[in-house]
């Protein structure tokens, strides 16, 4: 759970954003998120190390386009 929650305040849901398959399903990816996070048995603990709603925010959907749009733009200019 720990690195779960690492990988979250590092990266948010970027991964999910980023790949085609996980983008497809990302709500689901987002409910399986919170509820791993809400049914630790050591989530009062990890409150106490990481602002878990803010982890846990789901992004609207015109974020969500516009990181996809920016690693799409990323991925371009690698390419050239």
């Amino acid at each position: 759970m720990l690195a779960l929650l690492v990988y979250l305040q590092t990266n948010n849901f970027s991964r999910v954003h980023r790949s085609s398959n996980m983008l497809r399903y990302r709500e689901a990816y987002y409910e399986a998120f919170q509820i791993m996070v809400n049914h630790c048995t050591d989530k009062h603990k990890f409150e106490a190390l990481f602002d878990l709603e803010q982890l846990l925010q789901v992004p609207t959907a015109s974020a969500c386009m516009q990181e996809v749009n920016n690693a799409i733009n990323s991925q371009n200019d690698t390419q050239e």
